[in-house]
């Protein structure tokens, strides 16, 4: 009996992530996870391009493996961050990155604290709603 085998996940960022998937990117304090995942988020609803600047590391846009709605990203920052705090890096990468010059689509990059717990059922309620309102295919948190 012959079994076909199942087709290869659509890549996200070339030989690095694919889709769906659930992924924890972890290191010690200071290392720039932040700054990498935010590099990512921004290349990915600013239309794809080289992940960090690394030529094989390239990032797919949903609206590439898909059917062609932006890619939207709701990063939701806890009590380690503030909303300046994020707003001034976002800044500073799309002031230096490939992109410089250019302003992401209305609504393609969503900042947002939780109003309570994301331990609590209350917590939970607050997320599914913000990635229902923000049509979020990225979500960082």
């Amino acid at each position: 009996m012959f079994i076909a085998a199942d087709p290869p996940p659509d890549e996200f960022v070339s030989r690095l992530f694919v889709r769906p998937s659930s992924n924890i990117v972890f290191g010690p304090p200071q290392a720039g996870k932040s700054w990498a995942v935010m590099a990512l988020c921004l290349d990915a609803v600013m239309g794809g391009g080289n992940f960090m600047g690394c030529e094989d590391l390239y990032v797919k846009p949903l609206r590439d493996i898909r059917d062609g709605r932006p890619e939207r990203c709701l990063w939701v920052f806890g009590s380690e961050d503030t909303r300046s705090r994020v707003k001034r890096r976002l800044k500073i990468l799309l002031d230096s990155g490939p992109h410089a010059g250019r302003d992401p689509p209305r609504g393609a990059f969503t900042i947002a604290a939780p109003s309570t717990s994301l331990h609590l059922p209350a917590g939970w309620d607050w997320l599914r709603q913000k990635v229902d309102e923000t049509g979020a295919t990225l979500l960082v948190l």
